[in-house]
């Protein structure tokens, strides 16, 4: 391997080093500036209208109303995506809560500091997506194989440019 070859290996290196910090800290920015998230439903709570599996997309709103499908923080700290029932009319503010799907309203009510968003989309069955790439194997076979492939090609490209061989100048 002659130092052309290495120079070249170590400056695609830096660049994937560099490309990494800048995509984490982008992805770590937007999460914590952007008041929108996502969640992959894990319950039929809310079914017919949001199933098991399916992608959630919510969004901070400064107020919620009747009906409205919140995902909010419940006293033991789960997540929990349901429709909002009624909404008190006391200070501070509280929400009635249910899933679809569930006979009876949630047992405690939340306050306004509890939600985390209003459902805004819902993307059917994605979060099965997600929650396969979020995997050890999901990770492997859609980041780490396609990573491996394009460094293989660009070593086998600069290996090759190595040991080609010279064309001769003819003088005529």
């Amino acid at each position: 391997m002659n130092t052309e070859t290495l120079k070249s290996i170590v400056y695609y290196l830096i660049i994937m080093a560099i490309c990494g910090f800048v995509s984490y800290h982008l992805v770590t920015w937007v999460r914590q500036n952007i008041s929108w998230h996502s969640y992959v439903v894990q319950s039929g709570s809310m079914e017919p209208s949001i199933m098991t599996g399916d992608l959630i997309i919510i969004k901070k709103q400064d107020s919620y109303t009747k009906n409205d499908v919140v995902t909010f923080k419940d006293a033991n700290k789960r997540t929990v995506t349901h429709r909002v029932l009624e909404v008190s009319k006391s200070q501070p503010t509280t929400f009635t809560t249910k899933g679809d799907a569930n006979q009876t309203a949630d047992i405690d009510t939340i306050k306004q500091e509890q939600i985390v968003g209003k459902v805004v989309q819902v993307i059917p069955k994605f979060g099965y997506v997600v929650r396969f790439i979020k995997s050890p194997w999901g990770f492997i076979l859609t980041i780490i194989t396609p990573a491996i492939l394009i460094i293989y090609e660009e070593v086998k490209v600069l290996f090759a440019s190595d040991h080609k061989p010279q064309r001769r100048r003819s003088i005529h």
